[in-house]
């Protein structure tokens, strides 16, 4: 009887931890606004390189001099270095002016997913 337990008791622990990460996972949809894609023109000011998602801290300022501070959510690092683009490429930009796309956050923060990240010169850095 105690082998069949410490099995059954072996499987539900190993389903328990598997489930962990699956959880702390989340939908792009239900946080951001897929339907509207806006643009963000500032000074890269901080990267973030880091699992699940890369962030991106971007201070944005307008006609009169105020500044909006944007937070925002890129794809894992993972997937950029597929794409050609390494962690020092990135975090060589950090005070560059760079023009970023995505999609607002759905509660109105100054937040969004990126979509393309555009340099001053026109080049365009893999998202």
């Amino acid at each position: 009887m105690k082998p069949i337990l410490h099995g059954v008791g072996t499987t539900i622990l190993g389903m328990v931890l598997a489930a962990v990460p699956a959880a702390a996972h989340h939908s792009a949809a239900a946080q951001y606004d897929l339907e509207k894609t806006i643009r963000v023109t500032g000074t890269l000011v901080k990267v973030e390189w880091q699992n699940p998602h890369n962030q991106y801290y971007v201070d944005e300022k307008d006609a009169s001099g105020n500044v909006t501070h944007w937070g925002m959510e890129g794809a894992p690092p993972g997937h950029l270095y597929r794409d050609g683009v390494k962690r020092s490429t990135i975090l060589d930009l950090v005070g560059s002016t760079v023009t970023v796309e995505g999609n607002p956050a759905r509660d109105g923060s100054k937040n969004l997913t990126v979509h393309k990240m555009t340099l001053a010169d026109g080049r365009e850095i893999p998202m």
